[in-house]
């Protein structure tokens, strides 16, 4: 029998479960049955959890990807594409996002049902960096002291371990892994030995992007994002984070397509613009010994290049260009119909030159797309050298001596070369190129307009019959290659930086010129190409008219003589 004081005692049941409540920020029942927790606001759960909280470019990152609301998972956006300056504290950053998805899913009750998939099904956040050397020494250690730092600000205790977390070495923490309750389990991943096929990736991470080969990463990028798509098509995410590395890096193409599409959130910073703690005066050393490289490294920004075969890009643009003009009629660079070309009045052969020509074919059908074949028209010209320093000291990697010329005209010219067309011959939809139509070119130039072809060069792809006919109207012809060694581009190279190799306006040379790589010996482009993407819609890189160029100068500076019967100058 229970008395009148038994009846008014409070019960203890309530009581604790209200404590624990005021603890662990519960959600009485009757409000949303599917939180156990009210979670915290990021911005909240890195002051006072983490007791760091993000620098304000860094919070609109965690922003974007989760939304203000901690009860609500934002479906704005599904990836991320992060051009931070180096030491902008990017590992970092997404550790502490990291932690923060793992404390809202185990605030759920069932975090499988909240995200839409079978009960009991893992769920797995991962970072991907280009190698086990930095996924394990830098993103992992970073990602563990962050989860260690973790702490309830009312019980000043781990908040993971009093959610069950084990965070022992070698029990809940793994070599490359933190595993949760729950089925939630954070990964350290890396490229050489990726492990994530078959996961159920909710958040994922490509870190320092610009640094994957490009074909590789593209294809470890479209395996990550297609992990999240299958298994979380609305919720999951992926962030992209680099500096630049090169001018033509993976980065670089992704922060440019991300720019176009509406679901993908894009940010750019130099070093101290994402990380405040740190002031471009802090970084003056640097730039006083390199500034290129430091305004490329911490502002993502600049024209140096890693891997660019051709260093000195004002080079190019210096002297492509400059005092020429366009000989077609409305300007084109790139043809599809090489018969509906119609040239300028003055667009005619000079009687005291030599020219020379050079066709780059291409495979002839749309079944590569981006495939086109190049095309150029050129003649050696009396002219005299431009030097700096720069570029003696690049001519002195080739075995160029040319410190004598610097900052002084020589006393006698030299020879250099004039393009006088140059084309990108792109097949039309549908269709193919037509090899006789290039020769019907040829022909025309000779016979019509009065060009005195000297010679005419094919590469080596499907160009024997070519040659054949070419040499049946009696032009001497043959094939040239430019892929047997590096003496045509190392010669074209040399004439640019002595300012020795002059054309009109011509973006697709430009492009090819800028994009060019060295790899193994051989002048190559890159596989994916941001810039054409840009101007053609088309992200193959290539290098068609660059070749032209490269054959037709490796031919004019030894063999063909600057008039008829004068042969001097030559390099």
């Amino acid at each position: 029998m229970h008395t009148s004081s038994d009846r008014n005692a409070p019960d203890i049941r309530k009581v604790a479960q209200v404590e624990l409540a005021r603890i662990f920020g519960d959600i009485p029942d009757g409000q949303d049955d599917r939180w156990r927790v009210k979670p915290v606001t990021s911005r909240e759960f890195f002051e006072t959890f983490i007791g760091e909280p993000l620098f304000p470019k860094q919070q609109e990152l965690c922003d974007a990807l989760l939304g203000g609301d901690p009860l609500v998972w934002d479906e704005t956006f599904d990836e991320a594409d992060c051009f931070w300056g180096k030491g902008s504290g990017k590992d970092l950053t997404v550790a502490k996002i990291m932690a923060y998805i793992v404390y809202r899913l185990l605030c759920l009750h069932d975090p499988q049902a909240f995200l839409g998939v079978g009960k009991g099904d893992q769920i797995d956040l991962v970072n991907v960096c280009v190698n086990a050397k930095l996924a394990k020494d830098v993103f992992f250690k970073k990602l563990k002291v962050t989860i260690r730092n973790t702490v309830n600000p009312k019980t000043k205790k781990n908040w993971f371990e009093e959610r069950g977390t084990n965070l022992k070495e070698g029990k809940g923490i793994q070599s490359t892994e933190i595993r949760f309750p729950l089925g939630i389990t954070c990964h350290s991943l890396n490229s050489e030995s990726y492990s994530g096929e078959g996961m159920s990736i909710l958040f994922g991470v490509m870190d320092e992007v610009g640094s994957f080969p490009i074909v590789e990463g593209m294809k470890l990028y479209k395996a990550i994002r297609s992990s999240i798509k299958s298994r979380f098509p609305k919720l999951g995410k992926l962030v992209l984070l680099s500096y630049k590395y090169h001018e033509n890096d993976l980065m670089m193409i992704q922060y440019r397509a991300g720019k176009k599409d509406p679901k993908t959130f894009t940010s750019k910073g130099a070093t101290w613009e994402i990380r405040l703690n740190i002031s471009r005066e802090d970084l003056a050393g640097e730039y006083v010994r390199d500034p290129e490289n430091a305004r490329r490294v911490y502002e993502c920004e600049g024209e140096s290049s890693e891997e660019g075969y051709i260093r000195r890009k004002e080079a190019i643009t210096a002297i492509i260009g400059k005092g020429h003009e366009n000989p077609i009629v409305g300007g084109h660079t790139t043809v599809r119909n090489i018969n509906s070309l119609v040239f300028h009045d003055w667009f005619r052969g000079a009687e005291n030159r030599v020219y020379v020509a050079h066709v780059d074919l291409a495979l002839g059908k749309t079944t590569k797309r981006g495939d086109a074949a190049g095309f150029m028209l050129a003649h050696p010209a009396a002219m005299f050298t431009s030097l700096d320093q720069g570029a003696v000291d690049e001519l002195h990697r080739l075995g160029i001596d040319a410190s004598a010329n610097m900052d002084s005209e020589p006393e006698a010219p030299v020879k250099g070369i004039e393009i006088d067309l140059a084309l990108q011959i792109v097949a039309p939809s549908g269709g193919e190129i037509i090899f006789g139509d290039i020769r019907n070119l040829i022909y025309t130039l000779k016979e019509r307009l009065g060009f005195n072809l000297a010679f005419v060069s094919y590469d080596g792809f499907e160009s024997k019959d070519s040659v054949q006919q070419i040499q049946s109207h009696g032009i001497a012809c043959d094939k040239v290659s430019v892929d047997t060694s590096l003496v045509p581009y190392d010669t074209l190279k040399s004439l640019l930086y002595q300012g020795l190799f002059k054309g009109y306006h011509h973006p697709t040379l430009i492009r090819e010129l800028w994009e060019l790589l060295e790899r193994n010996g051989k002048i190559d482009h890159p596989e994916y190409s941001y810039r054409r993407q840009e101007e053609e819609g088309i992200n193959r890189g290539s290098k068609d008219v660059a070749d032209c160029a490269a054959a037709i100068a490796s031919k004019i500076v030894p063999d063909i003589p600057l008039q008829p019967g004068v042969f001097f100058g030559s390099m």
